[in-house]
């Protein structure tokens, strides 16, 4: 059976199980390649797994993670808040997604986006969560300057007499009308 042939036919579970079926270790592989940050903890939130990019990204290696809450990673900078919706979102059994600046081993800070997903066993009970997360802190520094040059840019074109549009649209001549030599 061709991968298109179950897309065609089968729920993604069985997709999943008849991939496992004819590629044990592609799951595995395709985790431990990933370019996102991810983690498994067990029921009571201790760290059972991580993928090599989650080692990068907090700076821990595999052994100094396990059996430790990402608590671990937590920083003071996160509102409380945040963890209490957080918890009240997991504890109903739903994916939680957000961000938090969490703290690297070597004291760093680092805004992470991140989608937590409780799993359940068979029983419906909970057994782990898994985190994916992504280190968005240089993304995120860019936006604020972009968002901090552009307020400047409105209060200079204003101070100015001139819109956006003209300052945008009008290029030097709009530079000109301010009275500025470019």
């Amino acid at each position: 059976m061709t991968l298109n042939m179950m897309l065609d036919n089968a729920a993604p579970e069985a997709i999943a199980g008849a991939l496992t079926q004819q590629h044990p270790g592609l799951f595995f592989t395709m985790v431990e390649q990933a370019s996102v940050a991810i983690s498994l903890t067990d029921a009571r939130a201790n760290i059972i797994y991580a993928n090599p990019a989650f080692c990068r990204q907090t700076g821990y290696s595999l052994a100094q993670l396990l059996n430790q809450n990402p608590r671990l990673l937590a920083s003071s900078q996160t509102p409380r808040e945040i963890y209490q919706e957080m918890w009240q979102t997991l504890l109903q059994r739903q994916p939680w997604r957000g961000q938090l600046i969490n703290q690297r081993r070597d004291g760093s800070l680092y805004l992470v986006d991140i989608d937590i997903t409780p799993v359940l066993d068979p029983q419906g009970e909970l057994a782990h969560y898994l985190a994916m997360q992504r280190d968005i802190s240089v993304s995120y520094t860019l936006e604020q300057r972009l968002r901090n040059h552009m307020t400047l840019m409105e209060a200079f074109a204003k101070e100015r007499g001139v819109t956006m549009d003209e300052l945008w649209l009008g290029g030097m001549d709009s530079y000109k009308k301010m009275g500025m030599h470019m």
